[in-house]
């Protein structure tokens, strides 16, 4: 393309942030760091989230669906006009990578903090993108635009969305009969997200890396990269773990790398923060993917690294001043992806609200979130809720650190994968660093264990309710003898009684003699003399409970259980409040167990209901389109006549 962007030289004072959650909070620590003044915008689902309170001023721009609030333009441009803001960030998601937005904002007089919308404009579509690596003599997957045209690439195939990213509208394709499905389904995910449903195919690499490049370019003419940053740990094509520098390159690879993407960069004029994405294979080739034309989900382990507040550049940038100083690279970083979702269960997206929210602060560590306890997570909006970054002199201080602090981290009133973290992090293959784009795939994912410990800490919570109304007498205390008391949650049944100072428990054959100090929701137990900590919450049907290293959610039991219910096997049941994306059958169609029955969009992705026997559906209770209630029914099925 050739030639300078316009320079500008306009201060900011007053930033809007287009954005929510942590990256809000993130930004506005920048701005507030450097003396400017930060305005929030939110939904009114979003009216007390922590970014709102956070910024020095607040607006709501509508109503709880991000449709209609975060992505419109001229909403978020008169936000900035009514509250005097000269500037707008966009974070990342959302409208970031949209260049009618970019166009927007500068054409109301206003500040973009990000590239040019030309830029956004190519590399926004993964396309003409490939077109662009291709002239900057890149080289790339081999793919075809016409998705007519998709077996000719040969199989496995991915399926990709022309535009937005974070792994929605992505499907592999192994085999011939799978690709229209396939083909429909990408491109149904990728509307609902981007508001674009077109898709492209390429190869799929099955044991690739994926390999990521920092840019950063000024209005001068100057693009430099920062280094490189590994994100091969994934799940469903979403990053985990994100780890700079990665082991799998040498000195003479950084370099190939970081000079192809300055090439890709400096092809599209670029200005501020980007991110050029590779594949690399296992011979050592590397091919272009796509690039960011944002700050990354990840870019705290860049900072790490490099010792730069790549907020603050981007500021920087956008009032004109010039990026020349390119820091060395000292140390490592990881940093783990918090999501609302249970793995145990296919990465089942989590709602409800988070009872407790809380860490030890210690050395090496950073938490970029935009909960707290008593936050609400909800369907509307993407399910991470956490990174966690930890840093050190090597990968292995960073690693040992970020497990501890994954142990300590404690979440009460949903679901989340930080047992799945921990098992990665503490796994051979990733301390070897022996790990690809897959391998994610090929580990089996367990549920948090409900220990006797973990049931007994929530009869402490029990007992401690009673102590705090009646604190002169012990719970259970009676003049008489009298037989053990029940307590059952989960699946665990516990009797106890008094005993001395303290309770006898027995779970089983076992008997252990109890005592517990409580402080808040805060116990600590003493099990035979063992201590050990937890934290509880409760809600009409659950008893949550933290014990390290994970938390469960611990079914109360029934007081008069109803001996003759019993599960429906032929009930197609909503796991997860969602909306109705796709219904497969009808009223009086036979199916076998596994065909498709209903698909659920929620938090943006797809999750995909099928029959559990063979029958017939007796009933559809609900038409696509429909928002749906976790727990309700469906799709009946029955025998087949």
């Amino acid at each position: 393309m050739g030639g300078l962007q316009t320079l500008k030289t306009q201060t900011i004072e007053k930033l809007l942030i287009a954005n929510r959650g942590e990256i809000a909070i993130r930004i506005a620590q920048s701005c507030h760091a450097l003396g400017i003044s930060t305005v929030a915008v939110c939904s009114e689902a979003d009216q007390d989230a922590l970014h709102s309170h956070y910024c020095d001023e607040s607006i709501c721009i509508g109503p709880p669906a991000a449709a209609e609030s975060y992505l419109k333009i001229d909403a978020l441009i008169q936000a900035a006009l009514d509250t005097n803001a000269n500037a707008i960030h966009p974070g990342y998601g959302f409208l970031s990578e949209n260049a009618d937005f970019a166009e927007a904002v500068e054409k109301a007089g206003l500040i973009w903090v990000g590239p040019p919308a030309k830029a956004i404009s190519v590399m926004g579509s993964k396309t003409a993108a490939r077109t662009a690596a291709i002239g900057a003599d890149v080289p790339v997957v081999p793919g075809e635009v016409d998705t007519a045209k998709a077996e000719s690439v040969g199989f496995p195939l991915l399926i990709k969305a022309v535009g937005g990213g974070g792994g929605r509208g992505m499907r592999v394709v192994r085999e011939a009969n799978e690709l229209q499905q396939a083909i429909e389904a990408a491109s149904r995910e990728a509307l609902s997200a981007f508001g674009n449903g077109d898709v492209f195919v390429e190869r799929y690499i099955e044991q690739g890396r994926h390999i990521e490049i920092q840019v950063f370019g000024d209005q001068h003419g100057n693009v430099h990269h920062l280094y490189e940053r590994e994100c091969s740990v994934q799940r469903r094509h979403q990053k985990v773990v994100e780890e700079a520098p990665s082991v799998a390159l040498d000195e003479d690879l950084r370099q190939k790398m970081g000079e192809a993407a300055i090439r890709v960069a400096k092809a599209v004029d670029y200005v501020g923060a980007g991110t050029v994405e590779f594949l690399l294979d296992q011979d050592g080739s590397f091919y272009f993917l796509e690039m960011n034309t944002r700050l990354q989900v990840e870019h705290p382990v860049t900072e790490c690294i490099t010792g730069l507040d790549l907020v603050a550049l981007q500021l920087d940038v956008a009032q004109g001043e010039a990026f020349t100083d390119v820091p060395e690279r000292a140390g490592a970083s990881i940093e783990v992806r918090l999501y609302a979702e249970d793995p145990a269960e296919d990465y089942a997206p989590q709602t409800g609200l988070i009872h407790e929210f809380s860490f030890d602060e210690a050395e090496g560590i950073r938490v970029d979130t935009g909960v707290a306890s008593g936050s609400e997570v909800s369907i509307h909006y993407d399910p991470m809720i956490a990174k966690i970054i930890a840093s050190g002199e090597n990968r292995e201080i960073a690693r040992k650190r970020l497990v501890r602090c994954l142990n300590r981290l404690c979440v009460l009133g949903l679901k989340t994968n930080q047992h799945q973290l921990i098992e990665i992090l503490s796994h051979p293959d990733f301390i070897q660093g022996d790990i690809h784009t897959r391998w994610l795939e090929g580990q089996e994912q367990s549920a948090p264990s409900i220990s006797n410990t973990t049931v007994i800490a929530a009869l402490c919570g029990q007992l401690k309710d009673t102590r705090e109304t009646l604190p002169a007498i012990a719970k259970g205390w009676r003049n008489s003898r009298f037989r053990s008391q029940l307590f059952t949650a989960g699946e665990i049944d516990i009797h106890w009684h008094p005993k001395g100072n303290g309770w006898s428990v027995r779970t089983g054959e076992q008997t252990q003699e109890l005592h517990f100090e409580a402080a808040d929701n805060a116990i600590v137990l003493w099990l035979d003399g063992r201590k050990t900590e937890a934290v509880l919450a409760e809600d009409t049907s659950h008893h949550y409970v933290w014990t390290g290293g994970a938390s469960v959610a611990l079914k109360k039991g029934q007081r008069f259980p109803d001996v003759d219910l019993e599960d429906d096997p032929g009930a197609c049941i909503a796991s997860t409040p969602g909306k109705v994306a796709k219904l497969a059958v009808s009223e009086g169609q036979q199916v076998q167990s596994g065909d498709l029955l209903v698909v659920l969009e929620a938090m943006k992705m797809e999750q995909p209901l099928c029959a559990s026997i063979d029958g017939v559906v007796q009933s559809v209770f609900v038409a696509e389109g429909e928002q749906v209630e976790a727990g309700q029914r469906l799709v009946e099925l029955g025998p087949s006549e």
